[in-house]
């Protein structure tokens, strides 16, 4: 993956069922944005990388939330998985709710 022409979008602060209703405007910002990329250059979205190494509070509705988001994501760039970079707390509350295959697999080497 060329990390040089890659897109990023960070979340900061509290993804969790009482701050999602602030981070979801980000998620659709940037997807009704890549409608415009897709459509002017290619059929196929840049390479994302999502940094979540901002988030304080990480729950199961912002899980879901990024779940929802990465695979809008990936149905729009072709299958393509996002790069996702993580910190030790967001990696435990993924992988102990049992979101691993969604969010995991996208992970930042």
């Amino acid at each position: 993956m060329d990390r040089d022409n890659m897109h990023k979008i960070a979340f900061n602060g509290d993804l969790s069922m009482i701050g999602v209703t602030e981070q979801f405007p980000l998620m659709a910002q940037y997807v009704a944005g890549t409608i415009d990329v897709v459509s002017a250059d290619s059929d196929v979205l840049p390479p994302l990388e999502i940094d979540l190494t901002g988030v304080d509070v990480l729950d199961a509705c912002g899980c879901q939330l990024l779940v929802a988001f990465v695979r809008n994501i990936r149905k729009r760039g072709g299958g393509v998985v996002p790069c996702i970079k993580l910190t030790d707390s967001c990696r435990g509350t993924i992988h102990t709710l049992g979101f691993d295959d969604e969010l995991l697999a996208g992970e930042c080497a």
